[in-house]
């Protein structure tokens, strides 16, 4: 494995190292307990063995509080699970705006050109003006609020101001279908609903009130007491009201209903619920995943200040939907003093180009951007850099099957955390005694924390790479890889293969599992025996012969998660004989009906090897 590191180079490096918030923390610390720490891996290594590094963040960052803790930690309800901070009273949204001048809190755009810009005081109104609605409308500690929401002002407006009340809020993006909207909201079964009625992307005017009208009879029986309807993000046009569907507002009609009270902020324990995030659903109802305000807070300052160096002069462009955990993150920044930039539409709309022009032109210091748009950068023979070291408090280390570490000798294996943090989640939502949670993170090595994640060490550079996720992990005769190292090699096809889709298949009746690797050819190119043995010479050439796919098949379409993910793990079980029903997070849920015929591979074969022999 260490090949594949041997051309390792350095792309940018830190003007002034010296002057990072990270270089001042390690100073900071040293001077409190009178260490001498001398870099960030020493920093590292103190924050995984003493406790006392999350009080050291607390003080460091300023955490606004009404009540302080009594402790540091504590046992919690299960072992892996700790309870952070007892007695502590704060709330997430009040530290989030803690700032409240007249600098530029956010940049709010669109892919139609639409821009404009909100202070920190002007957010902070908004904040109150629509807290103070909620509250009239009898939001309460407690409640979830939900929305389907394009990025925007309005969407960091409605999170803040439910979270002010102490009410709970989540999210979808709204090219989600209303099968997968529904398989998370009957869940929580929020108490509002508010929502976009019209939507542009890729410059497409999409009609969202049918989707709308469908999910809203649907909650109604399950809570739901008010929805509010947002104006078209094409013209600014404010709805019509749909018959039949009780207690619908306009947003500002619903806004009409506030007062003139204070923004106050409800404090609540550093563990109380703040957001609800969902797994991605692709084999089943997504599993609802609560987190709580004090570990998201104390957590992403953690990383805006050190892993981002967030501060008043910067900008924070995230390029995401709200139906991505990092549209959640994001809102961090605002608790630095840094700008953000909220972007709806399509990064390829007009071009990628024209996109990156957008982040340049605003400013933006701070880029988050998707695996997807990644993906297309690096057909164009651009790599991404890797990630460079461990987060400070996660007590990160890569394993194998068996528990082993194996980070030092350059394999690639399993993504675990080996001691508790509190960005944990608190719970699943619903979840009796806690049997999804522990089956989703600790029943694989126990007492571990195991995310996922397939991911390998650069011995050259101590930094990390992200192989895909781990239940995806292809794992043939026992050699297990992970799927981004096929799609990297095959990045010299780029311009006869438009896509492609690589996994595992292992059938009851199997003995061991096979990989397969299925092509979309480009337009105008033809798939072929020479095409495929020049993919099978290429990977056992910058690979190895185990790394050879079994079969290479054409395929019309790769399926993805709205969320521009590729559906990996939903395919394999189709091919090994699973009857899957697609949720509603795969966007082109079509695409999957064609891979149920591979699973009876031999006739499959065997009928293409007759058709070959046909056209001789």
């Amino acid at each position: 494995m260490d090949s594949q590191f041997a051309s390792s180079r350095l792309i940018w490096r830190h003007k002034d190292p010296k002057s990072c918030r990270v270089e001042a923390f390690r100073q900071w610390i040293n001077r409190k307990h009178r260490l001498h720490l001398k870099d960030y891996h020493e920093l590292h290594k103190y924050s995984i063995t003493d406790y006392m590094f999350w009080q050291d963040l607390w003080q460091y960052l300023n955490i606004i509080y009404s009540v302080p803790p009594e402790q540091i930690v504590t046992e919690g309800r299960m072992p892996e699970v700790r309870t952070w901070f007892p007695g502590a009273r704060l709330n997430y949204a009040e530290n989030i705006l803690r700032f409240n001048g007249d600098s530029i809190a956010v940049t709010s755009a669109r892919e139609t050109g639409y821009v404009r810009q909100y202070t920190f005081r002007e957010l902070r109104e908004m904040v109150r003006h629509l807290a103070s609605a909620l509250r009239m409308n009898g939001l309460q500690k407690g409640d979830r609020v939900a929305a389907i929401i394009t990025n925007s002002i309005d969407a960091i407006v409605i999170a803040l101001a439910a979270v002010s009340i102490g009410a709970i809020f989540s999210s979808t993006a709204t090219d989600m279908g209303v099968q997968g909207i529904l398989d998370r909201y009957r869940q929580i079964q929020p108490k509002f609903v508010f929502a976009e009625t019209e939507v542009v992307y890729a410059g497409k005017t999409i009609d969202l009130m049918p989707r709308v009208i469908e999910v809203v009879r649907d909650l109604q029986s399950r809570g739901l007491q008010g929805v509010v309807l947002l104006p078209s993000t094409k013209t600014g046009a404010e709805p019509q009201i749909p018959t039949g569907i009780p207690n619908c507002r306009t947003l500002s009609s619903f806004l009409a209903a506030s007062d003139a009270r204070p923004l106050t902020f409800e404090q609540l324990p550093f563990d109380h619920p703040v957001f609800v995030l969902y797994s991605s659903g692709t084999t089943g109802v997504p599993k609802c995943i609560v987190h709580c305000s004090g570990g998201l807070l104390l957590n992403g300052l953690k990383e805006g200040a050190f892993a981002y160096n967030m501060a008043l002069d910067e900008c924070y462009f995230q390029y995401t939907t709200p139906g991505w955990m990092m549209w959640n993150a994001m809102l961090i920044a605002l608790g630095h003093g840094t700008r953000l930039i909220a972007y709806d539409g399509s990064p390829f709309h007009p071009s990628a180009q024209a996109f990156l022009k957008f982040i340049s032109d605003h400013g933006a210091t701070i880029w988050g951007t998707s695996p997807r748009f990644l993906m297309e950068l690096q057909a164009t023979g651009i790599e991404p850099p890797e990630i460079q070291s461990k987060s400070l408090g996660m007590a990160v280390e890569i394993y194998d099957p068996d528990g082993k570490n194996i980070e030092d000798i350059a394999l690639p294996g399993e993504l675990v955390c080996t001691r508790p943090h509190p960005s944990m989640p608190v719970h699943f939502w619903a979840d009796k005694n806690d049997e999804k949670y522990r089956n989703a993170y600790f029943n694989r090595y126990p007492g571990v924390w195991h995310h996922g994640d397939f991911i390998v060490k650069n011995p050259k550079t101590q930094g990390f790479l992200i192989l895909g996720r781990s239940d995806g992990v292809l794992n043939p005769s026992g050699v297990r890889f992970g799927s981004a190292e096929i799609y990297s090699v095959l990045d010299v096809f780029r311009d006869e293969l438009e896509d492609t889709l690589c996994i595992g298949q292992r059938r009851p009746e199997d003995k061991d599992e096979r990989v397969l690797l299925f092509v979309k050819m480009r337009p105008g190119r033809r798939f072929s025996e020479d095409l495929k043995r020049r993919i099978r010479d290429t990977i056992r050439k910058d690979l190895s012969p185990r790394h050879v796919p079994s079969y290479i098949f054409e395929i019309r379409d790769i399926p993805y998660t709205v969320n521009n993910k590729k559906i990996e793990v939903a395919v394999k079980q189709i091919v090994s004989g699973s009857n899957l029903k697609p949720s509603g997070t795969v966007a082109n849920p079509e695409s999957l009906e064609e891979y149920y015929k591979f699973r009876h591979l031999e006739k499959l074969v065997e009928s293409e090897g007759s058709k070959a022999k046909a056209k001789l």
